[in-house]
């Protein structure tokens, strides 16, 4: 299993997971999770737009030349109420198949994406340490 940024040649793969997961979801909430007639035309046209963006990080789990997990994140200013000194990184959409535990992909996707923000916003880095710290200890 292995993390890596998310290309356009992953789309196929992305795309497939997130209509799997839509779809579940629509069994617990049938009105917010309905799909678009064109959804997956839009679905594709977001993911292209994004991965392309220098201030998204976009990676998928890998396992066996198989993608069976991503996660897109945007680093963007934090909200008007919050002062953390430096921009925030706000994960936007996360899926994993079930070919691996949730946890897993979750921990893996959740801490690469901390660590390439962190590369470039330290000062935030220093401060969200222990939050991340007792998230991935729970």
């Amino acid at each position: 299993m292995s993390i890596r940024s998310a290309t356009s040649d992953d789309l196929g793969a992305m795309l497939t997971l997130a209509d799997q997961k839509h779809t579940e979801y629509a069994q617990y909430a049938p009105t917010f999770w309905r799909k678009a007639v064109d959804g997956s035309t839009k679905q594709r046209a977001f993911f292209l737009s994004v991965l392309t963006k220098p201030n998204v990080i976009a990676l998928v789990n890998e396992d066996n030349g198989s993608i069976n997990g991503f996660l897109i994140a945007s680093i963007i200013d934090a909200p008007p109420v919050y002062d953390p000194g430096s921009r925030v990184c706000l994960i936007d959409d996360f899926l994993n198949g079930t070919s691996i535990p949730y946890e897993i992909a979750q921990k893996k996707l959740v801490k690469t994406s901390w660590r390439r923000h962190r590369a470039t916003h330290k000062r935030l880095a220093r401060q969200v340490r222990k939050v991340e710290n007792h998230f991935l200890k729970s």
